[in-house]
């Protein structure tokens, strides 16, 4: 597998998708706790000119694993870790739960998105020409997206994991693809294959983090 994939982050309005579910955690030596939800959702105008596409029914990101690392440093002791398979819908936003850290900073959130089988995205809408099309990438993604966020203590800090599908899906024309016998617009491995290289091109380049503190979830 290639390096891990270095973004930078830049702040963005964005939601929360209620609802908790504590893997667990630790705290600080100085005792004070510090906690955080992460919400993982897409951004970006549903219909630009830039994109060959008339409408999204489904876009969803397959995780594996996210890592929170300190600023300060300290290797994988320090880090706080989102562990299992999480099925994400980047048209709505998935709320990951609430985990306690042992950490007061985020300055980098390393991303897997390494599923054991099927797909690692799947993208489901309609082209400009009226065609259903389907976009399944069963590459294995690691993104290493930078921060820089300092936690408030005794509160809840709500991060947000965001990835662009205007930039996702910017000079991909499914109406350049072969329909299958039932009309759609397959874009894989084996179907369409040169659509398929623009768009996870596309997807290396995008990700990012925001992020809110408040009192409560």
């Amino acid at each position: 597998m290639s390096d891990p994939i270095r973004l930078p982050s830049f702040a963005l309005l964005c939601f929360l998708i209620a609802g908790c579910a504590p893997p667990g955690g630790n705290g600080t030596d100085s005792g004070n706790a510090f906690q955080a939800a992460l919400t993982v959702a897409g951004e970006g105008a549903l219909i630009t000119s830039a994109r060959e596409v008339a409408d999204l029914s489904s876009a969803q990101l397959f995780l594996t694993e996210v890592e929170m690392e300190p600023c300060a440093g300290g290797g994988e002791d320090s880090e706080t870790d989102y562990e299992g398979d999480f099925t994400t819908d980047l048209l709505l936003g998935t709320d990951l739960g609430t985990i306690d850290l042992s950490i007061d900073s985020v300055c980098t959130l390393e991303v897997e998105s390494e599923p054991a089988s099927g797909p690692s995205i799947r993208i489901e809408g309609v082209s400009t020409g009226g065609q259903d099309f389907v976009i399944e990438s069963s590459q294995q993604w690691e993104f290493e997206v930078e921060s820089d966020v300092a936690l408030q203590a005794d509160t809840l800090n709500q991060l947000f994991l965001l990835f662009d599908l205007d930039v996702w899906l910017d000079g991909v024309d499914p109406d350049q693809g072969t329909p299958n016998a039932e009309g759609v617009i397959e874009i894989d491995s084996v179907y369409n294959s040169d659509i398929l290289a623009v768009f996870e091109a596309n997807v290396a380049t995008t990700g990012s983090v925001d992020s809110e503190s408040g009192d409560d979830g």
